[in-house]
């Protein structure tokens, strides 16, 4: 896979993101819901960027990840461009628009046995670009599209 770099123009990055080493990675580039819940394991907790509980379980987690995918996470300019590895941790890098803003983060994984995600925790920045995030989550949440935790 050849590196782009970011999608504001900033340099890229030396080296290209290497494939994946983890399910939950190669089911997002897939735009594969199902395969993503497979990647979780069933007591899974995921820690959202911007609410101050977690959501608990494959069931809630996964419906919190299909808003965010639809959000912005399966549109042609979501891209994973690193992955690092340590132990039962696992960090993949990812940047893309939303409503026009250059957005990038990370989905923190942290594994169990079975090399399930047993906690899941995503961080992203700049602010102007996560308070739009914001406001699909309001709307989300106030149309009862999503729940919160």
């Amino acid at each position: 896979m050849q590196n782009l770099g970011p999608l504001d123009g900033r340099p890229a990055c030396a080296d290209a993101a290497p494939k994946s080493i983890h399910a939950f990675r190669t089911a997002v580039e897939a735009h594969d819901l199902y395969a993503l819940g497979r990647s979780l394991a069933p007591d899974v907790v995921f820690y959202p960027p911007i609410v101050d509980n977690p959501f608990r379980g494959r069931e809630r987690t996964v419906a919190a990840l299909t808003f965010a995918a639809t959000a912005f996470g399966f549109t042609d300019e979501f891209r994973y461009t690193s992955e690092l590895r340590g132990g039962k941790a696992v960090a993949l890098f990812f940047e893309t628009r939303i409503d026009g803003s250059f957005l990038e983060g990370v989905d923190h994984l942290l594994l169990d046995d079975d090399e399930l995600v047993r906690e899941l925790r995503i961080t992203m920045r700049p602010i102007s670009s996560m308070q739009k995030y914001v406001g699909f989550v309001r709307e989300a949440i106030a149309s009862g599209q999503l729940t919160n935790p």
